[in-house]
């Protein structure tokens, strides 16, 4: 069962050369399963019901895989003259995985952007559209299991059935770490947009930066560590890590006849992979 509430509003205002936009909102996901389990002997019918003199042996249920998220954002976007764009975002979330010493945190983005071609001392013909950008962000990942921040067992039938009330011992299931945090990517990048001789060549050219740091993984564990699992595993924040490189765009419109066209696309990308921190 999966539920999703989502309410946000916005204002805009422009006066004169200035034009504003500012959104702010809250963001809440919840979210579980149940599972019933019955057995049973002289089971009869078509449909093999359990009910009449059917003996039931053992039932169970429970719920399970539960999540509960919640976050407040807001941002705003400033333009002067159709110009000059500047932006600023934030938010903060908070996730039912993590400890309540770790369950929120704030992330936060900005942007900045100069149309050259509108500038009254910009006159080159052939140019359309010449955009320069840059901008930064941070996302957060809680991507782990939900167990992962304290310990789990459970019962075994060679240590007594629970079903008839014998509760002679638990195996250990999996080992927390309640010190996990969320896991934050800063991204950066900036680049040139530009449109030339009527939009037949269109492109841009870039330069990105991605650094993930406090990365989550489940580290795997000996078997003989006691673990009643086939992979047993403890999540940690293991390291950080660093992507970048530089991106190059251009689109053309070779031939237009009529119902004929002929275009062509090219792209090319660089990428550097960085282990900053491994711990």
């Amino acid at each position: 069962v999966r539920g999703l509430f989502n309410f946000y509003s916005t204002y805009e205002k422009t006066f004169g050369d200035h034009s504003f936009n500012v959104t702010a909102g809250i963001e809440n996901i919840r979210q579980s399963s149940r599972g019933r389990s019955t057995e049973g002997q002289g089971i009869t019918g078509v449909a093999q019901d359990l009910g009449g003199d059917a003996e039931i042996l053992r039932a169970s249920n429970g719920v399970g895989g539960e999540l509960y998220w919640n976050g407040i954002f807001g941002r705003v976007i400033y333009k002067f003259i159709d110009r000059y764009l500047v932006g600023f975002s934030g938010r903060r979330d908070g996730v039912s995985v993590f400890t309540e010493e770790n369950r929120y945190a704030n992330f936060f983005a900005a942007s900045a952007g100069w149309i050259i071609t509108e500038e009254s001392f910009f006159n080159v013909h052939g140019i359309d559209l010449l955009k320069l950008r840059a901008s930064y962000g941070e996302t957060g990942n809680y991507q782990i299991n939900s167990r992962a921040t304290f310990d789990t067992y459970t019962g075994w039938g060679r240590y007594g059935d629970r079903s008839l009330g014998i509760n002679a011992g638990d195996l250990l299931t999996g080992i927390g770490n309640p010190d996990i945090t969320w896991e934050t990517t800063e991204a950066f990048d900036v680049g040139l947009d530009f449109e030339l001789f009527s939009n037949r060549i269109t492109g841009s050219i870039g330069y990105y930066r991605q650094d993930a740091t406090d990365l989550l993984f489940g580290v795997p564990v000996a078997q003989t560590s006691g673990i009643w699992s086939n992979s047993p595993r403890i999540t940690y924040n293991v390291g950080d890590l660093r992507n970048s490189g530089f991106e190059f765009t251009i689109n053309t419109v070779n031939v237009t006849k009529g119902d004929f066209q002929w275009r062509s696309s090219f792209n090319f990308t660089t990428n550097r992979n960085e282990v900053l921190k491994l711990s």
